[in-house]
């Protein structure tokens, strides 16, 4: 068996480590939907590097708003290999604990979903992400 560099430190890299290792094996295995360690790693860099172009990045707090699916695992792979750090908000939030969290944050952006788009958009007046919605926008984004 492979073992990973003993000098990875952050996360996004120990991912990447292991799409060298195994990139066509399951990385998240979500009721019906799986998807390979490479898939999640090119969607996690495209995502990346539209929150880059949004204006997330080093330095930078990026609020997560997602159901429990691969979203959000994907999200959080994206802020940190864009350089910004995330805040994750539970679906279950009223609209002024969301609003407080994310204006204490100044976040400058929030990925969400196309189903909360609505209930992010009463807390948050920033840019909105939604990764359904705006899907094309990301995908036109290089993978790499």
């Amino acid at each position: 068996m492979a073992t990973v560099a003993q000098d990875i430190q952050c996360l996004h890299e120990f991912f990447e480590a292991q799409v060298d290792l195994r990139p066509g094996d399951p990385a998240i295995v979500c009721g019906d939907d799986v998807y390979s360690y490479e898939e999640i790693e090119h969607r996690a860099n495209q995502l990346a590097r539209h929150l880059r172009d949004c204006g997330a990045g080093p330095g930078s707090l990026v609020g997560i708003y997602f159901e429990r699916s691969a979203r959000p695992i994907i999200a959080v792979l994206a802020c940190l290999k864009a350089g910004a750090a995330y805040v994750p908000l539970d679906p279950e939030y009223p609209t002024e604990r969301m609003r407080h969290i994310l204006d204490e944050a100044e976040a400058p952006v929030l990925l969400t979903e196309a189903c909360l788009a609505s209930k992010a958009a009463a807390a948050f007046d920033g840019r909105i992400i939604s990764v359904d919605a705006d899907a094309q926008e990301i995908a036109d984004q290089s993978a790499e």
